[in-house]
């Protein structure tokens, strides 16, 4: 089953097993859950990770052996934004604000995995057939 637009683009709309699915992992199995669960679940960690590893830098003397491990998982990640936006003042970091932005699209994309598409219409917005929920 293939949907034809009057348009040279292909769609981006693909069918499996009589569905229409818009994830990258098409299917309705347990390993399509457990991997987009995954996923999701892994972001929302590093996500808490992230929001703990800048709390901790406000107090002056931070537990040692709470500060070495969330340094090391969270600080790479970090430094890829602290190049593009440097401190304020030579004290005031903005680049976590950038990071948690770039973490926020990766965990609505990994959301967006396993979304389902409704069945195509006949007739679209200007002659295309497109696909309503």
């Amino acid at each position: 089953m293939r949907v034809r637009a009057t348009s040279s683009r292909p769609s981006p709309v693909h069918f499996v097993r009589g569905q229409c699915y818009a994830s990258v992992i098409p299917g309705d199995g347990v390993a399509e859950q457990v991997i987009t669960t995954g996923i999701s679940q892994f972001l929302s960690l590093y996500n808490a990770a992230l929001i703990g590893r800048l709390v901790l830098t406000w107090f002056p003397n931070p537990p040692e052996a709470i500060v070495t491990p969330l340094s090391t998982i969270c600080d790479p990640y970090l430094n890829l934004f602290r190049g593009i936006i440097p401190p304020l003042g030579g004290t005031i970091d903005l680049s976590p604000i950038l990071a948690f932005v770039v973490l926020d699209l990766f965990t609505n994309s990994a959301n967006a995995l396993p979304c389902e598409l409704a069945k195509t219409t006949e007739e679209g917005d200007k002659g295309r057939k497109t696909t309503r929920r």
